[in-house]
């Protein structure tokens, strides 16, 4: 994938209804990532990276890149941490969020 891809282009070809099932989140909340309004939280990243097919790392950056237009501040503070650690921090950080969201999923 191109380093220059943004997120509403990654999220554009897929019906709404679909991404939201397959994510676990309501239609109009992947309408308000869409339209820039709010975007995916680390709670929804490995179930979007894994719906998209992407790696969780061009996520984190995508989402990153997306949220700093709009929200610098309050962002910065949870994905730069994030996306500025080292690949295996990342990847235990990442590891944690799967944990999580299984959890989740398991109270559903």
């Amino acid at each position: 994938m191109p380093d220059d891809t943004d997120l509403i282009t990654l999220l554009a070809p897929h019906p709404t209804g679909w991404l939201a099932e397959q994510v676990g989140v309501c239609p109009s909340t992947v309408s308000n990532w869409r339209m820039g309004h709010h975007f995916p939280t680390p709670q929804h990243w490995p179930a979007l990276a894994r719906t998209l097919e992407i790696d969780m790392d061009n996520l984190v950056v995508m989402v990153k890149r997306a949220r700093e237009d709009r929200h610098p501040i309050e962002f910065v503070s949870v994905a730069s941490r994030i996306a500025d650690l080292s690949p295996d921090a990342r990847k235990m950080v990442m590891a944690a969020l799967r944990a999580a969201e299984a959890i989740r999923n398991l109270e559903t």
